[in-house]
């Protein structure tokens, strides 16, 4: 996928293991609103994160990711450094390429 211009960009950054790729399935047929029931560890925030830059690189708008509380949002995204199919580092830098981050 080509954005404004820019270097090839792979959406999604990481490959989905098996068990994620329903979801995005599921999402790429029109579902808007997903359930997803996994155990721990098994890659709920990496999923939507993934799916919700997809979205944000399709079409413009303004895009939330909600947690319960700010210290569950740092925990699980903001401060979240993970080794992914290879890619080692902050999961925002993982799953937003930098091509399409400004500051």
């Amino acid at each position: 996928m080509s954005v404004l211009g820019l270097s090839e960009i792979q959406i999604p950054a990481i490959l989905p293991r098996h068990y994620q790729c329903n979801a995005w399935r599921a999402f790429d047929s029109g579902v808007r609103n997903l359930l997803i029931s996994h155990p721990r560890r098994h890659g709920k925030d990496v999923t939507t994160a993934s799916i919700l830059s997809k979205e944000a690189i399709s079409r413009v708008g303004s895009y939330y990711y909600l947690f319960p509380t700010r210290k569950w949002a740092e925990r699980a995204i903001w401060n979240n450094i993970v080794t992914i199919n290879g890619k080692s580092g902050n999961l925002l830098d993982i799953i937003f390429p930098k091509e399409i981050v400004t500051d």
